[in-house]
């Protein structure tokens, strides 16, 4: 009788791997609603079921009218991961960040890196971080962050390269960055660059001439009450404007950076008379999945010996709740896939059709009367591989 039923359940699970013309379509689903996206209505937005926005059309996409589409039809678009722009849409505003944005490689005005931040076409300007790591490089070529890039996030480690050559006001309104070097290309800090801003340390290298007025507004936002967030300004003769008192500065002797201090009521530290170091971290090798990376402490003065820390790999993050439209699973870091192809995992974490769903249930009944119960790495109990 076991002799009979393997046989049975053996060729029904070949049957189960065989493709069928009716499978069910595993792209987008069932359309939600559409809207123009523009007051010229050239511009429109698809919401689907899977939680995708697509925008297609020619013009500019204004994000506002989302967020309002989201309250009227009882869905809440913001909870979208996923935002397909398509090759017509030339300008986008009111833009909020959290979500994965995917350009359509013909759109000539966009572009977007592997984390889903969109930049312009050729990658000069970053244009919105998406938030989804606390860790990013900008892109190598950029020269300028543009107006809320960076607005709104927490990040522990940023890193931007010294091809940047301007910040916009905003850049990083009310963003909170562990600790920031900002990049020897820089010149001027513009007013409200840094508008409730907020980190532990942040060096401006001695390339900047001027922070205007409000620049960062240390003493305007309640992060810098304690006082004791740390600003290095390496340029003796920099023009400082009026950037708050809510903070600790330290420059060398007889700098400007001084003389503001004296002028302001705040706490300065010589750096050349011996001052007690302050080591802040910089990544020197960005820790991966499976590879440890490392971090590199040091005074920004220059002057003291640095030493490392092992920065800890991370490991893969497997969400098995969220497949990939060919229904398997991948590293959300580094896109490797997940050693998991059963057909629990078809069945359960995907549209499986209907067929594929019965053959799934007929394989359970097996496996629960010969008792084959090893859970499986989708999180069910019965599955074969």
């Amino acid at each position: 009788m076991k002799k009979i039923l393997s046989i049975i359940l053996a060729v029904l699970m070949i049957a189960a791997s065989i493709p069928f013309a009716f499978a069910a379509d595993h792209s987008h689903g069932e359309a939600l609603f559409k809207r123009a996206v523009n007051d010229e209505e050239t511009a429109f937005c698809t919401v689907y079921e899977d939680g995708c926005a697509v925008v297609e059309g020619e013009g500019y996409a204004d994000f506002y009218a989302y967020e309002w589409w989201g309250w009227y039809e009882g869905y809440d678009f913001f909870r979208f991961e996923t935002v397909y722009i398509g090759e017509g849409i030339s300008e986008i505003i009111n833009i909020d960040s959290g979500m994965e944005f995917v350009i359509d490689e013909n759109n000539p005005y966009f572009s977007a890196d592997e984390d889903g931040s969109i930049y312009n076409k050729d990658k000069t300007e970053l244009i919105l971080f998406n938030g989804n790591s606390d860790r990013y490089t900008v892109a190598s070529s950029v020269k300028t962050l543009k107006s809320g890039c960076f607005s709104g996030w927490w990040i522990s480690d940023l890193t931007i390269p010294d091809t940047v050559e301007t910040i916009e006001p905003y850049a990083f309104q009310d963003c909170s960055v562990g600790y920031l070097e900002l990049p020897a290309t820089l010149k001027v800090i513009p007013e409200d660059a840094f508008y409730g801003f907020s980190c532990e340390g942040i060096v401006i290298p001695s390339t900047v001439e001027k922070i205007e007025d409000y620049a960062f507004d240390f003493g305007y936002n309640g992060f810098w009450d304690d006082g004791n967030t740390v600003v290095f300004i390496m340029n003796p003769q920099c023009e400082i404007g009026d950037i708050g008192r809510c903070m600790k500065l330290l420059g060398y002797s007889g700098s400007t950076a001084e003389r503001y201090a004296d002028e302001n009521g705040v706490a300065f530290e010589p750096l050349d008379n011996g001052h007690k170091h302050i080591f802040l971290p910089r990544v020197t090798k960005e820790s991966t999945c499976t590879e440890d990376g490392i971090l590199t402490y040091n005074c920004p003065c220059g002057n003291a010996q640095p030493y490392e820390h092992i920065d800890e790999s991370y490991g893969h993050y497997m969400d098995y709740d969220l497949p990939a439209a060919d229904g398997n699973v991948y590293c959300q870091y580094c896109g490797v896939m997940a050693d998991c192809r059963c057909i629990c995992h078809k069945a359960q974490k995907y549209d499986a059709s209907d067929f594929e769903v019965f053959i799934y249930k007929v394989c359970v009944f097996f496996w629960k009367l010969f008792r084959i119960n090893e859970e499986c790495d989708c999180g069910n109990a019965y599955h074969y591989y």
